[in-house]
């Protein structure tokens, strides 16, 4: 399932950097930014609009298709290294007590001459265990 949630995740993220750099969709929103929309607008509806404008800008839609194109790929490279990275970052570790600082020693497991390392340690007070 785990695997599932990440490639699913890895999924949608692609779509929204799609969705991000196709033209139709910006000159649309952009449309109704300037001249309003067709139908009653918020004040949050309005500020929305303008936050998804700037989402636009920073994925490049103002770069020739070729380039917006590059930047999709990369940023699909980007997240699935993220992904990967983030996930493999969750499984514990083994690793030699003697290569830790020893003011951090006390706050992972001990295995004989190892230390089982485990997650972010993002809840722990100290700032050399994170």
């Amino acid at each position: 399932f785990a695997q599932a949630a990440q490639d699913a995740c890895i999924e949608v993220s692609a779509l929204v950097e799609k969705l991000n750099t196709h033209t139709g969709i910006y000159s649309a929103l952009k449309e109704s930014v300037e001249n309003g929309d067709r139908f009653p607008e918020t004040d949050v509806d309005k500020h929305v609009a303008k936050l998804f404008l700037q989402d636009f800008h920073q994925c490049g839609i103002h770069l020739e298709e070729r380039d917006r194109v590059k930047v999709v790929q990369l940023t699909d490279t980007i997240l699935r290294t993220g992904q990967t990275f983030a996930a493999n970052s969750q499984v514990p570790r083994a690793v030699k007590a003697n290569v830790l600082p020893s003011q951090i020693r006390g706050h992972f497991h001990s295995d004989g001459d190892n230390l089982i390392v485990s997650g972010h340690n993002l809840d722990s007070a100290s700032d050399l265990a994170r």
